[in-house]
């Protein structure tokens, strides 16, 4: 339809069509798909396979995943968009597995949000996108997060977008608090002893510190 050239709303519907198609089956027959993908990618397909990974990607197909990362990180400059978006889902599903692609990913992020380019060349659906995608990989993979925090800076001071703005606020405060969050639950204390409650909030306010020493 139309040569693949769907909306995302439209895509993703049709791609949460699939997903119930998939779910009667057990391991999902994703391969016909995952195929004409291949062999001649559009915006249509991409959507639809992002979703799909997205609801059901580690049911019995979590081993291509990272195969569907390469493919679109290598059309990533001519499907943009498309391919952020499949990206940032594959790595919201499966995205302690994808550790090797994460400098690649944070370049096409870049190139979204117009960084050594005309900083207009993109438009803001791009942009938000690419700040989405770098969230989700800082939230499995941290090693690049002084990277994704200078980017995110950068759209505070140059954008012109309310939206792009706010967005980037959220990138940099849900990357500083991750140091908090994942810090392991304890098991309700049985001595309600005061050094003991020190001590815990002693770590909570190290933590808090150094997430937002920045």
């Amino acid at each position: 339809i139309n040569k693949g050239n769907l909306s995302v709303m439209c895509a993703t519907r049709i791609g949460e069509c699939l997903v119930k198609v998939y779910q009667k089956r057990n391991p999902p027959r994703i391969w016909n798909l995952i195929n004409s993908f291949n062999e001649s990618p559009n915006p249509a397909k991409i959507y639809a396979i992002g979703h799909i990974v997205s609801k059901i990607g580690k049911i019995g197909f979590k081993s291509i995943i990272p195969g569907i990362v390469d493919k679109l990180l290598d059309i990533g400059k001519n499907f943009l968009h498309p391919a952020i978006y499949g990206i940032t889902m594959c790595f919201k599903r499966d995205g302690n597995d994808l550790e090797k692609s994460v400098k690649k990913a944070i370049d096409l992020a870049k190139r979204g949000l117009g960084v050594n380019i005309n900083k207009n060349e993109n438009g803001e659906q791009i942009k938000l996108m690419s700040l989405k995608l770098l969230r989700t990989i800082a939230k499995h993979n941290n090693s690049q997060n002084k990277k994704i925090l200078d980017l995110a800076f950068e759209q505070i001071k140059e954008s012109e977008s309310s939206l792009i703005y706010d967005q980037a606020c959220y990138t940099i405060a849900k990357i500083l608090i991750l140091p908090i969050l994942n810090m392991p639950v304890e098991e309700e204390e049985k001595d309600f002893s005061i050094a003991k409650k020190k001590s815990k909030s002693s770590q909570i306010e190290t933590a808090f510190v150094n997430a937002f020493n920045v």
